[in-house]
């Protein structure tokens, strides 16, 4: 690979210094508007191309656009955007001055009857024409669409998209996943403002923060260009909120919804609405978007530890474990998301801004637990086995969580004749906050024989075989409580500059180069503290029990009240509370990181082709600070490490525009990951020769990723596409137990991360999409949507002791298929979609032995959405979620028996919306 980057590289030089031989040329500039001929709306990603040059732009918010570099004299101007009628304009450029039009594009005609792009096809119209304009390889869903499917935050939309597939957290879609790579590996922003991340030790952005109600567009880059974060080896995600110029009018919007879980059999509901208004003649502009969402919903989950071949007291032999857990989560949340900007357009070729986007989601969630390990086994099946002096302990886990993500950013561009300045100071901040975080145990007083049943299949039952009354709620005792609090909060502030110089005559068409200057601070303060003590209420189970519990996996064991919590804030005094100075200090760090990148793009049209070429350089000085705690000296000390590279990313993009709806797209460029911050806090824990400990030498992953795609775009609105890639990676990073040495202990069992050999990554994409109006009536009203994504992957794990063989195994987070389909129905006033999203097994956890290894089963969803319109301005509709009640299921790798399985139930939103 440096052997690649360094050919690469004195390529890119050679092409850019070849390529600047423009010549000195009398030019001028033209700004103006592009608009739908029937509603005055603006299009936003129309294609402006000047007939005779290779000079071409695309529209932006409100339909503007501004081109420099001109040749004086007349042009013919072409304007294209798909689902309407191409046009031709002519304008005369004089020299040194800006030249002003206003183009107006009609209904495409097909079969000499005039079609009208309406309803959904709006929305698909903006996100395929954005797709259709940006120079590499990337996926865009419009608001319009969002609104057209059940997906209640930013994951869940994106999730639609080809090679994207999400994770989620009880029910929902939280992290994304592009083209199998770990979401920690993508970078995120917000208007173009990449997100701090508000998990302990995460990079991925939390996407369940956001609601989809505040969001214009999503934009996922593939293949990402020198000008854009060099740490994106899944991909560059950019969310866009709106913007008071995407229409020409004030915009007023209101929704009003219901929405029931059935599982828990509740109803909330939500407020959302979007507010503009364009004054000083045009030329200011201010939005605010809101939305509240209430939601109560919850999940029933059973869990188990690793199983392995196990011989019984009777000689029996098969599969056991040696833990399983029940559980049942209620969960209240809360989600608000506001958005809002100020924006400033004194003329053509000048535009300020300051934006801000603030996104919170609280979850007050209790959770009831049922532990059972038991002590040896007997009477092993394929499908059963007997736990003798099984261990039974009752918890009750009462927590409330915020999280909250904030980003805001000031800027301008500045247009020339010759090119363009655009600059920005940008601030992101995070955190997540766990103000109470409470938890009861009690411990069953007794031993007792369990057999547990259907251990070959996701869901367990038991038996009670022998020993104590385990249904008995007096025979637990209070065992302990803990009471912790904890915040983590990660800051980020950042500047850039860019300039971009257009060149008229000659190959190179626009030379671009920037700089960017990152600070990044990531905290962790945990406090908690416990207590066996307690007053005589709490003596045992018995008049604390949870009377009306779904028990859904039909246990019969007692649960604990959930006015636990209650009872013990009024008697907090008996329960002599106690500082646990080990636990609040051991997960307690600070880490900084300091980013410096800089970068040359050059853009060319070469015999047909344009070519976008450049490489960009990121030096990133880390550091870090945490403690370690030696369990036998019963000592605690500060410690601190660091870390500091360098990486050079060229990139080599290629784009052949065939005609107006083909397009072929070849690149081959260099990106990072940095890795975790929970990877590389120094922190330590020495139990013995045991030692859990972080790793701040850890090098950054490094990807090489080549990507071939041809894209047809079908009248009126549609596209055909198909995508091949590759990623060839290097020092991928795990999680893996050592034998070493650790300061004094010469033969220590280490767990720590480490940089792993290499791996690779083969995809292809097929991504298919259009209505089917050459039906005939009512028939043409269909439409279909789908994407399939097959992948191939491999990477080389080291093995835990030198002289052992290293292990072959997929990413993490990798599935071979992903896919999504939809059907659709509109005519004037109804549309409904039935769509369904799968995403095949995949690797979830590395373990120390294959047996360990954990990974998640496929995963297959069915959502129908109904809309209909009683008027121009007001439309109910109707989301049905998660139709067949698909459950979360997760598996260890050799037994292929159960790791967790999760049930969600189905969910309805319904309501309306206004807008004028």
């Amino acid at each position: 690979m440096n052997t690649f980057k360094t050919h690469l590289l004195a390529a890119i030089l050679v092409a850019v210094s070849s390529l600047a031989t423009a010549q000195g040329q009398s030019v001028g500039s033209l700004s103006g508007t592009v608009l739908d001929q029937s509603t005055q709306s603006p299009l936003n990603g129309a294609k402006i191309l000047v007939d005779g040059t290779s000079l071409e732009t695309v529209t932006h918010r409100g339909g503007s656009f501004f081109l420099s570099g001109i040749p004086a004299g007349s042009i013919t101007l072409r304007v294209s955007y798909l689902g309407l009628s191409t046009t031709s304009v002519s304008v005369d450029i004089v020299p040194n001055e800006t030249a002003t039009v206003e183009v107006a594009l009609g209904n495409v005609v097909i079969d000499l009857e005039p079609y009208t792009v309406s309803g959904t096809q709006v929305g698909t119209a903006r996100a395929l024409n954005l797709q259709r304009s940006n120079p590499t390889l990337s996926n865009v869903v419009a608001a319009d669409a969002i609104g057209r499917f059940p997906d209640q935050n930013a994951a869940e939309a994106l999730n639609r998209l080809p090679g994207v597939s999400i994770e989620r957290d009880q029910g929902e879609g939280r992290f994304v996943v592009i083209r199998g790579i770990d979401p920690n590996l993508n970078a995120v922003a917000i208007d173009g403002v990449k997100l701090a991340s508000p998990g302990t030790g995460e990079r991925a952005t939390l996407l369940d923060t956001i609601p989809s109600d505040t969001l214009q567009t999503l934009e996922v880059y593939k293949s990402t260009l020198p000008s854009q974060p060099g740490d994106s080896v899944g991909g560059y995600i950019n969310i866009k909120t709106p913007s008071a110029f995407d229409e020409n009018r004030a915009i007023r919007r209101i929704e009003l919804q219901t929405n029931y879980s059935d599982l828990v059999s509740e109803w909330n509901g939500k407020v959302a609405g979007a507010f503009s208004h364009i004054f000083a003649d045009g030329n200011v502009g201010w939005m605010i978007n809101a939305s509240y969402e209430k939601r109560t919903f919850g999940s029933d989950n059973n869990e188990s530890d690793t199983w392995e071949l196990e011989e019984g007291d009777d000689g029996s032999e098969g599969y056991a474990t040696g833990a399983v857990e029940f559980r049942e989560y209620d969960l209240e949340r809360t989600r608000t998301g506001i958005s809002t900007s100020l924006e400033f357009e004194p003329s053509a070729d000048r535009y300020y801004y300051i934006r801000a986007s603030w996104n919170e989601y609280e979850d007050t969630e209790t959770r009831n637990l049922v532990e059972l390990a038991p002590d040896a086994f007997t009477q092993i099946s394929p499908n059963s086995f007997v736990g003798v002096d099984t261990e039974v302990v009752r918890e009750m886990k009462d927590r409330t969580e915020q999280m909250r993500i904030f980003a805001t950013s000031a800027g301008g561009v500045h247009e020339f004749s010759s090119g363009k300045l655009d600059y920005r100071i940008a601030f992101s901040s995070a955190d997540e906050e766990t103000p109470s975080d409470f938890e009861t145990v009690f411990e069953f007083d007794g031993v007792s024989d369990i057999r547990f049943h259907n251990t070959n299949s996701p869901k367990l039952s038991i038996e009670h075989v022998g020993g104590d009354d385990l249904f008995d709620a007096s025979a637990y005792e209070f065992d302990g409580i803990e009471l912790a609090s904890q915040i983590v909060s990660e800051e980020d502030l950042s500047a850039e500059i860019n300039y971009t110089h257009q060149f008229t005559g000659g190959l190179l068409q626009s030379l671009q180069m920037g700089l960017l200057m990152r600070g990044k601070e990531k905290d962790s303060d945990l406090t908690v503290s416990e207590s066996d003590d307690n007053p005589s209420f709490a003596d045992s189970l018995n008049g604390n029990v949870f009377q009306n519990a779904r028990d859904p996996f039909r246990t019969a064991l007692p649960y604990v009240a959930l006015n636990f919590t209650d009872r013990f804030r009024e008697q907090q005094d008996a329960f002599a509370m106690e500082f646990n100075e080990v636990d609040s200090t051991i997960e307690d760090f600070n880490s900084t990181e300091d980013v410096f990148a800089t970068y040359v793009m050059g853009t060319a049209q070469i015999a047909g082709w344009e070519l976008i070429t450049g490489v960009r350089l990121e030096s990133t000085d880390f550091e870090t600070s945490g403690f370690v705690y030696n369990d036998e000296e019963e000592s605690i000390e500060a410690v601190s490490g660091s870390n500091s590279y360098s990486n050079l990313l060229p990139g080599l993009h290629l784009k052949r525009v065939i005609d107006e709806n083909k397009i072929i797209r070849f690149s081959i460029n260099q990106t990072i990951a940095r890795p975790n911050f929970e990877q590389t806090f120094p922190n330590a824990e020495i139990e013995g020769n045991e030692v859990t400990v972080g790793n701040p030498d850890l090098d950054p992953l490094e990807s090489l990723n080549v990507d071939l795609s041809f894209e047809y775009y079908l009248e009126p609105v549609g596209i055909f596409s198909v995508a091949a890639f590759y990623k060839d990676i290097d020092n991928f990073i795990y999680e893996q137990v050592n034998q070493g040495s650790f300061g004094d202990i010469t033969d220590a069992e280490i767990t720590s991360f480490r940089n792993g050999d290499s791996g690779s990554i083969l995809g292809l994409e097929l991504a298919f999409q259009r209505q089917l109006t050459f039906l005939p009536a009512p028939f043409d009203g269909l439409g279909i949507y789908a994407n399939l994504t097959l992948t191939d992957s491999e990477a080389t794990v080291l093995p835990p002791e030198p002289g052992e063989s290293t292990r072959d195994l997929p990413f993490i987070k990798q599935s071979d298929l992903i896919g999504n389909l939809a059907l659709t129905y509109e005519n004037d006033d109804l549309f409904v979609r039935l769509s369904y999203t799968y995403r095949d097994d995949y690797l979830d956890e590395l373990g120390a032995e294959g047996f360990e290894d954990r990974y998640m089963k496929a995963h297959g969803q069915w959502d129908l959405s109904m809309f209909y319109n009683l008027s121009d301005q007001l439309k109910i509709f109707a989301n049905v979620i998660n139709l067949g009640d698909e459950p979360l299921r997760a598996y260890y790798g050799e037994s292929e028996r159960l790791a967790q399985f999760e049930s969600y139930g189905w969910s309805l939103t319904a309501g309306l919306k206004w807008s004028y």
